[in-house]
């Protein structure tokens, strides 16, 4: 762990009520009721968490008070549901109003201009039941994401209180960011950004079991115009 995970997780047991970090590894400890001799912290600690693995298949995460995963939330979590015409139409309507908030600040933000249109034109597409609305995470950071350091395969998905149910393809820009590297001089792609990225679609289409290609073609359009609308909001608000 770095010095500047070091702080931000000392931060965390420094506010008021917060219990000690000894206090929480031994909660995990109990928790898990001798499964486990001894857990270690994550190395990118959350502002508002503390998160340690105990095995390998299992990640414990303490929260703030007040900011405990909302109830309807967890339920979510744990059994998907398909989300109805009404609330689709809803959400619909609150990301066109900050669009278009975005729009009439355009002047400062002529380089998106292409890309609103884009969303814009799509829009109802994403939000229809035909297009595949997924749980979406809601702050998919590269912190956020746990990797075995043997294979460099996935291994857990941390902090999922901002999770949603929205159209598939929000969070690719965080796909994209694991395709290249950026410093004080620009964004740069990896040589093997393209291979790296048809790698990806072709787990996905095999895991989503969609073998036709004009049904992967559209899916593909809309997904990465989605992951620009995830972009935005991301970074514009």
């Amino acid at each position: 762990m770095d010095e500047w995970a070091k702080q931000l997780m000392d931060k965390f047991f420094e506010k008021d009520g917060t219990p000690t970090r000894d206090s929480c590894d031994e909660r995990a400890l109990s928790i898990l009721n001798g499964g486990a001799k001894d857990v270690h912290p994550v190395d990118d600690q959350g502002s508002l968490s503390y998160t340690v693995i105990a095995t390998t298949s299992i990640i414990i995460s303490f929260r703030r008070k007040g900011s405990k995963l909302d109830a309807g939330m967890v339920k979510l979590l744990r059994r998907f549901t398909p989300v109805d015409v009404a609330t689709l139409k809803f959400l619909e309507q609150n990301i066109r109003h900050k669009l278009e908030n975005l729009k009439e600040s355009i002047s400062t933000h002529a380089y998106l201009a292409d890309a609103l249109d884009e969303i814009d034109s799509s829009l109802h597409t994403l939000f229809d039941q035909d297009y595949p609305q997924v749980l979406t995470h809601g702050d998919l950071s590269l912190t956020n994401i746990l990797l075995s350091e043997e294979n460099l395969s996935i291994t857990g998905i941390l902090d999922w209180s901002l999770a949603y149910v929205l159209p598939f393809g929000l969070e690719l820009d965080t796909l994209r960011l694991t395709t290249g590297t950026m410093d004080l001089q620009g964004w740069y792609d990896y040589e093997c950004r393209a291979r790296l990225d048809a790698a990806f679609w072709t787990e996905f289409w095999q895991a989503a079991s969609v073998m036709d290609g004009g049904k992967r073609s559209k899916i593909k359009h809309l997904a990465e115009t989605a992951g620009k609308l995830g972009a935005i909001l991301r970074y514009a608000f």
